[in-house]
């Protein structure tokens, strides 16, 4: 089963288990029933924000969406041909970097940042978990709490808990960035 597959199956037995429907899902998180209907189903995918107001309503971890996907692969090795991907914006794609995503205090992921486009809708991240990003290939803007920071390979980011930052790639190549979440 592919992540969002896995994702949208898990949100709907939480739904279910909690007798909630569609209507008042997309009531509380503010997304439309046609939409969480595709995410159940496989077909939609979410951002960080979508999952983790979902994770709140239906009072479950957001490790919890991810927990089928990680009994798939157990081990201490994720193969890159294992990794599933989720797209976070048309911009962003990330992928999981552990197969023990549940069960770490630590969550690594692989961001690819797509080259800008115009009228490209910008997202603001804010989380309480504490985040490090390493630049790997590429270079992008990153905005954290109000100061905009130019990234090249070997850079690296500390955003503390609870700091609003953005990214953009303004270049013409895919950017790569590896982050760790505590």
């Amino acid at each position: 089963m592919n992540q969002a597959k896995a994702i949208g199956t898990k949100i709907k037995e939480e739904r279910l288990r909690r007798k909630m429907t569609l209507k008042q899902l997309s009531e509380e998180v503010g997304l439309s029933i046609g939409y969480l209907s595709q995410v159940e189903r496989g077909y939609g995918t979410l951002s960080l924000n979508a999952l983790e107001k979902l994770s709140k309503v239906l009072e479950v971890e957001m490790t919890d969406f991810f927990e089928d996907a990680s009994k798939e692969n157990s081990g201490y090795v994720v193969y890159g041909y294992q990794r599933e991907k989720m797209q976070i914006s048309h911009q962003t794609v990330h992928y999981s970097m552990s197969n023990q995503i549940g069960s770490l205090s630590m969550r690594p992921m692989m961001y690819e940042l797509y080259p800008e486009q115009e009228h490209q809708e910008e997202q603001i991240f804010c989380h309480e978990e504490e985040e490090v990003l390493y630049m790997v290939e590429g270079s992008c803007i990153i905005w954290v709490s109000g100061q905009e920071y130019f990234l090249n390979p070997g850079d690296c980011v500390h955003i503390p808990p609870h700091a609003q930052h953005k990214w953009r790639n303004n270049t013409t190549k895919i950017a790569k960035l590896l982050g760790v979440y505590c």
